[in-house]
C-alpha cells in the first residue's frame, strides 16, 4: 500500500495534470451552486416541497456531524472545513439518510478510488480520443472531482429525478 506522503503527491500530480488539460479549478460553493441550482431546495423559513441536502462531517476520531444545507447553502463552509465530508448529489425531507425520505436526484456521481496520475491520464483519454485518433467527447463528466486517493465524476442531471 501506498504512504500519506504518497497519495499527497499524486494528488498534486493528478491537480497539475488536470490544470494542464485545461480544466479550471472551481471553488466549492460555485461547485456546489451548479450541483444545487438556486431556488431548488428548500429556504430558511420556507417549509415548502423542497428538501435540503444533508453534508455530514467526519473526524479522525470516528465521530461524526450532521448539517443541513438550504438554499442559501449556509453552513457549507462549516460542513466542509479540512476534515472529510459526505454531500450525496441529493436532497432530503427531514435530518435522515434515508431512501424513504429522498427527494431529488441532482447528478449521478460515480466514484473511483486509488487513481494514481497514469489512470488518470488514461481516463482522460478515453474521455476525449476516439478508437481512430480523431476526437471525441465520450461520456465527458460535467465536473471531475480530485478527490485525494480518486476521483468523483459528477454528471449534472438537466432536471431532478
Amino acid at each position: 500500500m501506498y504512504t500519506k506522503d504518497e497519495w499527497r503527491n499524486y494528488y498534486d500530480e493528478k491537480e497539475a495534470l488536470l490544470l494542464s488539460k485545461g480544466y479550471e479549478i472551481i471553488s466549492p460553493l460555485d461547485f456546489y451552486r451548479s450541483l444545487f441550482p438556486e431556488g431548488s431546495l428548500q429556504g430558511d423559513n420556507n417549509f415548502d416541497e423542497k428538501g435540503n441536502v444533508i453534508a455530514v462531517k467526519l473526524f479522525a476520531d470516528g465521530g461524526y456531524k450532521r448539517f443541513i444545507i438550504r438554499d442559501n447553502l449556509k453552513g457549507l463552509d462549516s460542513a466542509l472545513g479540512t476534515d472529510t465530508a459526505i454531500i450525496p448529489p441529493l436532497s432530503f425531507f427531514g435530518k435522515s439518510y434515508s431512501e424513504k425520505f429522498a427527494h431529488e436526484l441532482f447528478a449521478i456521481t460515480v466514484d473511483i478510488d486509488y487513481v494514481k496520475p497514469q489512470h488518470l491520464k488514461n481516463l482522460l483519454s478515453y474521455f476525449t480520443n476516439k478508437q481512430d485518433g480523431s476526437q471525441s467527447w465520450r461520456l465527458m463528466p460535467t465536473y471531475l472531482v480530485n478527490s485525494g486517493r480518486g476521483v468523483h465524476l459528477y454528471y449534472l442531471l438537466d432536471t431532478p429525478l
